[in-house]
């Protein structure tokens, strides 16, 4: 179990996705998620006790149990829009 995870280097970055959220009985956040272009090592679920699992998926087949703000974010990034709000 474990390892070095992924390394990236900020270079082979590209902003994919800013989203402005909320969820009942939180308060609002801001997500950025990134596009890596190139890595190295291998991803691990180093938070088992908060994440069910680690999985590489098409964006036409998001997992159900997918956090809802990031399965929003994922279907935006691929319709190939950069910015919007969820649950406002």
């Amino acid at each position: 179990m474990g390892g070095n995870g992924v390394c990236i280097d900020p270079d082979h970055l590209e902003l994919a996705r800013a989203i402005d959220c909320r969820a009942s009985g939180e308060g609002p956040r801001f997500g950025t998620f990134y596009r890596a272009h190139f890595w190295g090592g291998e991803p691990y679920n180093a938070e088992p006790d908060k994440c069910s699992g680690l999985f590489w998926f098409s964006f036409s087949d998001i997992p159900d149990k997918t956090v809802p703000n990031h399965a929003a974010a994922l279907q935006h990034i691929a319709a190939g829009r950069i910015s919007s709000k969820y649950g406002w």
